[in-house]
């Protein structure tokens, strides 16, 4: 529904733009998917941690801890 100069208010952080929000549900796609195969092959969170799953976003997004332990327990880890 946004177009490329549409401007987008979030509730935290910076407005963005449409490709902002494309480029973190990317980021978001990806890292969802290494940390399922983690967890799948039997990993607990310290070791999702451990694996920096986040190493090339952290730069640009910050320290990860919070938003893993979201991702962790949303593809099934306890």
């Amino acid at each position: 529904m946004s177009g490329p100069s549409t401007l987008i208010i979030p509730g935290h952080g910076e407005v963005s733009v449409r490709s902002d929000v494309v480029e973190f549900r990317d980021m978001a796609l990806i890292v969802a998917e290494r940390v399922e195969n983690l967890v799948l092959s039997g990993a607990t969170f310290q070791d999702v941690l451990a694996a920096n799953t986040t190493a090339e976003y952290e730069d640009k997004w910050g320290d990860p801890e919070r938003f893993l332990r979201g991702v962790y327990s949303e593809v099934g880890g306890q």
